[in-house]
């Protein structure tokens, strides 16, 4: 008697589009191709594709987890399917990153002995430093005099000021407080 495995699929990442270039803390397109490699269709209904910032080419515990993407839609031997994903870089980072993406990272999928090639690295992406802000008041509107236990209104307008050499860049919180 002889047995045989029924065919099974074979999900890679076939392709990984990533910027080229990208600056820290600003958000970039990540894009990628999932192929199934195998002879046989996908049976789970839906499986996580997963995209890592790493500071080399290596999968490992140091890159930063970006998040993740579902896929629902079974794949036959041969088909693919295109993803993307909008990621906000971290704060303060620059230099040489490339994006890593796997496919069916929750193992939804059953590769049989084909689990360790699911994941591919895109080119290298050159982050630079995003500028820091330069706040500055540019106004100030008070009453000319004021007396103890009197309440008046002082307003006043913030610039960020974009021609001081090197600063100029967004801020990045939502909100802060000024004193007075």
């Amino acid at each position: 008697m002889r047995v045989q495995l029924s065919p099974f699929p074979n999900l890679r990442v076939t392709s990984v589009i990533s910027p080229a270039e990208a600056c820290s803390s600003q958000q970039a397109l990540v894009e990628w191709i999932v192929t199934d490699t195998g002879s046989g269709a996908t049976s789970a209904a839906v499986w996580y594709d997963r995209v890592w910032l790493s500071s080399d080419q290596v999968l490992d515990e140091t890159d930063v987890n970006m998040g993740q993407v579902a896929n629902m839609s079974y794949l036959n031997p041969g088909e693919s399917y295109r993803n993307s994903m909008t990621v906000t870089l971290p704060q303060g980072i620059q230099g040489d990153y490339w994006f890593i993406v796997a496919t069916d990272v929750h193992n939804h999928v059953y590769e049989h002995n084909r689990e360790n090639d699911n994941a591919t690295v895109g080119s290298k992406t050159r982050v630079t430093l995003t500028p820091p802000p330069d706040l500055r008041v540019v106004s100030i509107q008070a009453p000319d005099q004021a007396f103890s236990n009197q309440t008046v209104t002082v307003s006043w307008t913030v610039l960020n000021d974009a021609s001081t050499p090197g600063a100029g860049g967004r801020t990045l919180q939502s909100r802060w407080y000024d004193t007075l």
